[in-house]
């Protein structure tokens, strides 16, 4: 049935259209006669006649510059997986759809992976704002509005994609996806190896690579790997910058030492502690103004800092670190006197964590130790002796690591 505002493909006639096996999608601004329920207009494949009196496409907005480009404003930490996805735009563009023989080369495709937290969604939401013509998504709410035929409806995703170049398919939770419904493991595969020498770029994120099916990590399939990392410190203080804001008033901040103290923190809980100190920020300003100053409460912010390193102190312990969630802090109470059967494990370790501290007086030697024992070496025992004597706790996480001795 044939109404305004509804959609259907078509296929043209003539000897220049004989061979397209793409079709056309129309748009169905009026009608006349307007239909009533008395006289439904229908559409026959092979009866009706249509008539096209404009026959327009009308393109996504692109960017300035029309380049598939990822901006990195705002975004902390992962210049590096920038850099090698605009890499790969660039051969995408200039080079990649020339060369005559596109053997081995593979897909655009990247598997972005990592624990939770570390800015996997945030860039594949920064990869949908480049200049695509259309940007498709397959993720656990795809497949709710696809109960039936999800094999067909991937393809035809695909195929939609591959009409609409340059496009983007992005896939987010690939692991969940992909559990749901085991069935598109192969179907995936398949389409995805059609996109050899294409300007369809598909991007997936998961949490771990080896819960995504093997065959799908191969050249035709998830081409590029790129791992996120929990950030180190200067990852962090670069965070710290970019999610404050380059542009606002921030004089008393230590960025560096903020960076230092949040070991184990991932961007979202940097993101968060931002958000806390902000808030301590404007609830104190405005807890310090009278009643009649209250009322120029907003022009009293504008006047001071954003934020303040005070802020960052009052709250910094309420953020609990995503990376050391299953970690155990404990505070040493074994002595060597404790065991029995090992003096000569004890002789070395205090030959390279002790002496040099004693004798050799080199701050800078072997400050990082990192021991692998087996349950049966009393591993716990003799960190705990070890950290004893050098008045520090240590955290140690299964499979039995000891680390920051």
């Amino acid at each position: 049935m044939i109404y305004p505002g509804c959609t259907f493909d078509i296929q043209q006639k003539g000897p220049t259209n004989r061979h397209q096996t793409a079709k056309t999608r129309l748009n169905v601004e009026a009608t006349e006669p307007l239909p009533n329920e008395d006289s439904p207009l229908y559409f026959d494949p092979l009866k009706t006649e249509i008539i096209v009196l404009d026959l327009s496409i009308n393109k996504a907005p692109a960017q300035k510059d029309g380049t598939l480009q990822i901006k990195d404003g705002g975004i902390g930490g992962l210049s590096d997986h920038i850099e090698t996805i605009n890499s790969s735009f660039t051969f995408l563009s200039s080079v990649a759809s020339t060369l005559p023989d596109q053997h081995l080369l593979g897909p655009t495709t990247f598997l972005i992976h990592g624990p939770e937290g570390t800015g996997k969604t945030l860039l594949l939401d920064r990869l949908s704002d480049c200049a695509w013509r259309e940007v498709f998504r397959l993720d656990p709410d795809w497949l709710t509005a696809h109960p039936k035929a999800q094999a067909k409806a991937m393809s035809e995703t695909f195929e939609k994609a591959r009409r609409s170049q340059p496009s983007l398919i992005l896939m987010d939770d690939l692991d969940k996806f992909l559990s749901k419904a085991e069935n598109l493991v192969s179907r995936l595969r398949a389409e995805m190896k059609k996109l050899e020498g294409s300007k369809v770029v598909v991007s997936a994120a998961t949490r771990s690579v080896y819960d995504v099916d093997a065959s799908l990590r191969t050249t035709s399939a998830f081409k590029t790997e790129l791992e996120i990392f929990p950030p180190n410190l200067a990852q962090r203080e670069d965070m710290l910058r970019k999610i404050l804001g380059m542009n606002r008033t921030i004089t008393d901040v230590n960025f560096t030492d903020i960076a230092e103290r949040s070991h184990g923190f991932v961007g979202r809980d940097i993101y968060k502690l931002c958000g806390l100190a902000r808030n301590h920020r404007v609830q104190q300003i405005y807890r310090s103004l009278d009643i009649e100053s209250k009322a120029s409460f907003v022009e009293s912010l504008e006047t001071v800092d954003f934020v303040t390193q005070d802020d960052f102190d009052a709250v910094i312990d309420g953020v609990q670190p995503t990376v050391l969630g299953d970690s155990i802090l404990e505070v040493p109470k074994v002595r060597w006197t404790d065991i029995a059967g090992l003096d000569h494990v004890r002789q070395l370790l205090e030959a390279i964590t002790i002496r040099p501290f004693k004798v050799i007086m080199c701050p800078k030697l072997h400050r990082n130790i990192v021991t692998m024992l087996t349950m049966s070496s009393f591993l716990t025992l003799i960190l705990n002796s070890v950290a004893l004597n050098r008045a520090r706790a240590f955290y140690y996480t299964a499979p039995l690591v000891a680390q920051r001795l």
